[in-house]
């Protein structure tokens, strides 16, 4: 919805340089994000930092740190409130923290710790270009390369907590290099999520729940999301 003239007018009365329905996809690990209703730097002294959360209460808006660490995936709708740049997310209300994560791009698939497979699945394969329709996500043909693109990237699911990682399960799927409009796997360590250059939120988790459902389906293993969700859902058309 965002800020109203009055609330603006208010930002500015307050001297901080203030820029409105900002797409937060500036910011993010993964370059994808709705817009914030506002974003601005947290001012430098304490009595700046005092009087912007006391008019914050006073106008009932949420104040965050911008989430440009990993672990962290915006949807379309983007961030209500006042988010600030260069804050300590400790001492910000309402963030929802990344996740701690090591390196997202240099996980490796691993050894194969013997999970059985249960039941073939779809004719997935690496590389393979994927659509959605109504029925869901379906295989229409062969990716090409992300290249040189790549804009973000992310690591997709946390490994079980017994038998093979997470990139060997997605590897043995057929998952490496695969890709959905605009996010990829990547063909070396398929529990890397790429944004290849127009990827949004909807197609990232529209891509996950199909991988769940395909290695369920092959392995009985239930993996689970790495990336916290956060944000508005996108308005309907």
């Amino acid at each position: 919805m965002g800020l109203d003239d009055r609330q603006r007018e208010g930002l500015a009365a307050l001297g901080v340089d203030v820029r409105y329905d900002v797409s937060l996809a500036e910011h993010t690990w993964l370059r994808i994000g709705g817009p914030a209703d506002a974003v601005l730097r947290e001012p430098a002294d304490e009595d700046g930092r005092r009087l912007l959360r006391r008019w914050c209460r006073r106008e009932r808006l949420k104040v965050a740190a911008v989430p440009t660490g990993p672990g962290v995936l915006v949807r379309e709708g983007g961030l209500p409130g006042v988010l600030l740049l260069g804050a300590d997310p400790v001492e910000v209300d309402g963030l929802i923290a990344p996740t701690e994560l090591p390196d997202p791009i240099s996980s490796s698939p691993g050894p194969d710790l013997g999970v059985a497979p249960r039941s073939r699945g779809s004719d997935l394969a690496p590389s393979s270009l994927l659509d959605l329709g109504p029925r869901g996500l379906r295989i229409v043909g062969s990716s090409n390369s992300v290249g040189a693109m790549a804009r973000g990237r992310d690591r997709l699911f946390t490994d079980p907590d017994l038998g093979s990682s997470a990139a060997r399960l997605l590897a043995d799927s057929g998952a490496g290099g695969i890709r959905l409009r605009g996010v990829l796997l990547d063909a070396d360590d398929p529990n890397v999520v790429v944004n290849s250059g127009n990827a949004t939120a909807s197609d990232v988790l529209a891509l996950a729940d199909w991988l769940k459902r395909e290695v369920r389906a092959r392995t009985g293993v239930e993996l689970e999301l790495a990336l916290e969700v956060i944000g508005r859902r996108a308005k309907s058309r």
